[in-house]
């Protein structure tokens, strides 16, 4: 099932540049349905950290509010010991696709710089699914 809305935000995502307030509640439910009781303090510590800081980024431009809200979400899936790995991992896919969309726009048949937005929900769906995984992996 979560496997499922995860695809569907990434391809909302990249359609239309949106991530979906009920995608991210399904998403919250799935998680809560699989992991509620192996939840720690400190995921839910450290997601209120990502919620509180990513609320500063969007005040400021830096990112969109649907991003905000799924990494927080995705953030009480993933064990602490892979959240590090996830956010690293996140910021490199980002940024890889980032600079991939602009020499894209650049390379175009009319050179015209690339506008209509990164979609950012593909390598937070990615990263923190490959930490989901890292999570749910017997140790």
């Amino acid at each position: 099932m979560l496997t499922l809305i995860l695809g569907r935000i990434v391809y909302t995502d990249i359609r239309y540049r949106y991530i979906g307030n009920e995608d991210v509640l399904f998403t919250l439910f799935s998680i809560f349905a699989v992991r509620f009781t192996d939840i720690s303090h400190l995921s839910y510590s450290t997601a209120m950290l990502v919620f509180i800081f990513g609320v500063f980024l969007w005040h400021f431009g830096v990112c969109g509010a649907g991003d905000i809200k799924l990494i927080t979400v995705l953030t009480l899936a993933v064990d602490g010991q892979w959240f590090l790995l996830c956010l690293v991992s996140m910021l490199l896919l980002g940024g890889v696709l980032a600079i991939a969309l602009c020499l894209w726009g650049r390379l175009s048949s009319n050179g015209a710089p690339y506008t209509k937005g990164v979609p950012y929900g593909v390598p937070i769906v990615v990263s923190f699914g490959f930490g989901i995984v890292l999570t749910l992996l017997p140790s």
